[in-house]
C-alpha cells in the first residue's frame, strides 16, 4: 500500500468508536509506528481534527462529524457529481472525504436508492460541466441523467434525419466528447452515438432493465483524449497563482519573467472559467485552439462592456 492510499485508510480508521494506539494502527497497516507518527502528523497538517491523549491513543474530534441525514435519489445524484470533482484535488482530506461517502452511499442507504445509485455508477463516467459546453450536449444529459435513475426509454432523431428509441446503458466523455451507448430498439443491437449527433431527446415513459451483467467500460488513461495546455503567469501574478493551485496543473517551470504551468484535462471547456477568472494575468501558450476560445469569450466580454470606464489593471 502507497504511503497517500495508508493515509487515506487511517481516516475511517480514526473515524470509528473509541481510542487507537499508533502501535495498533501499526500492525494493522503493517508499518512502524515512527511511520504512523509522520502519517498522523501528515494528516493534522491537512487539517484533519486528530486528538491524542498520552495512555489512551488517537481519534477524530467528535464534532467534525454531522447528524445522520437522509437523501433522495437526486440528491445522491449530486453527491455522485461532487465526489468525482472531489477526487480531482489534491488535498488529502477531500480525496478521502470522497471515498468514504462513496462507502456511506452503498451501505447506508434504503434498498431503493442503493439500487438507484449502483445504476448510475455503473453508468457514468462522470465529468465536471459548465456553461462553455455546448447547450444542446447539456440538455441530453440532463435527460439522460433521468433515464438512468428511472429507467427510461428514450427517442432521439439524430442529424441525419433518422428517429432511434435506445434504451440508454451508458454516458462516457472520451475524445473530447460525449458518448452514449444503448439497445437500439429497431433491432435490438447495442449501438454507440455521439451525444452531439443526437438533435432531439425526448423520455417515452416506458422502464426497461439493463442487463445485469453490464458494467460501463473505462476508458483507459491513454485513450481518454487528454489536452495538455500551457500558460505563463507574469510577475507579481506568478505569486498570487501559487497561492491559488488548480487541480489541473501537472508541472510548474520557474522563468526569470513568471512561471509556465502545464495542465491536463479531458476537454478545453473545463479550463475556459479558471483562465478567465485570472483576466489579463494569464496567458496561454498552447494548444492554438483554446487560444482562439478564450480570445473569443474576451472580445465578447469586451464588448459588452464597451463604453464603459476603464479602471487601472491590478498590476499596474
Amino acid at each position: 500500500m502507497t504511503r497517500h492510499r495508508r493515509r487515506l485508510a487511517l481516516i475511517p480508521e480514526l473515524e470509528s468508536d473509541g481510542w487507537h494506539r499508533a502501535v495498533d494502527l501499526a500492525g494493522r497497516f503493517g508499518v512502524s509506528t515512527r511511520t504512523i507518527y509522520r502519517d498522523l502528523a501528515a494528516l493534522q497538517r491537512e487539517g484533519l481534527p486528530v486528538m491524542a491523549v498520552p495512555g489512551r491513543g488517537y481519534r477524530l474530534q467528535a464534532d467534525f462529524f454531522l447528524p445522520p441525514v437522509t437523501l433522495t435519489a437526486d440528491e445522491a445524484v449530486v453527491l455522485l457529481q461532487a465526489m468525482h470533482v472531489a477526487d480531482r484535488q489534491k488535498a488529502i482530506t477531500y480525496q478521502a472525504a470522497a471515498e468514504s461517502v462513496r462507502a456511506k452511499l452503498r451501505t447506508g442507504l434504503p434498498e431503493r436508492l442503493k439500487e438507484a445509485v449502483r445504476r448510475l455508477e455503473t453508468a457514468w463516467q462522470l465529468v465536471p460541466i459548465n456553461l462553455f459546453d455546448d447547450p444542446a450536449e447539456l440538455l441530453g444529459v440532463e435527460i439522460l441523467n433521468r433515464a438512468f435513475v428511472e429507467r427510461q426509454v428514450i427517442r432521439g432523431k439524430l442529424r441525419s434525419g433518422r428517429a432511434v428509441e435506445l434504451e440508454p446503458y451508458g454516458l462516457s466523455h472520451a475524445a473530447g466528447a460525449w458518448q452514449l451507448v444503448g439497445l437500439d430498439r429497431s433491432d435490438r443491437v447495442v449501438r454507440h452515438f455521439r451525444l452531439a449527433d443526437i438533435v432531439e431527446f425526448q423520455l417515452l415513459g416506458d422502464t426497461f432493465e439493463r442487463p445485469p451483467a453490464y458494467r460501463q467500460a473505462r476508458v483507459p488513461e491513454h485513450a481518454r483524449g487528454k489536452i495538455t495546455a500551457r500558460v505563463l503567469f507574469e510577475h507579481p501574478a506568478a505569486h498570487c497563482v501559487r497561492q491559488v493551485p488548480s487541480p489541473y496543473v501537472v508541472s510548474v517551470d520557474e522563468l526569470g519573467e513568471g512561471l509556465i504551468l502545464e495542465l491536463q484535462v479531458d476537454r478545453e471547456a473545463e479550463l475556459l472559467p479558471w483562465l478567465l477568472g485570472w483576466g489579463a494575468h494569464a496567458r496561454v501558450l498552447s494548444p492554438e485552439s483554446l487560444k482562439r476560445r478564450l480570445a473569443a469569450e474576451a472580445a465578447a466580454i469586451a464588448d459588452r462592456y464597451k463604453g464603459e470606464p476603464a479602471l487601472l489593471p491590478m498590476y499596474g
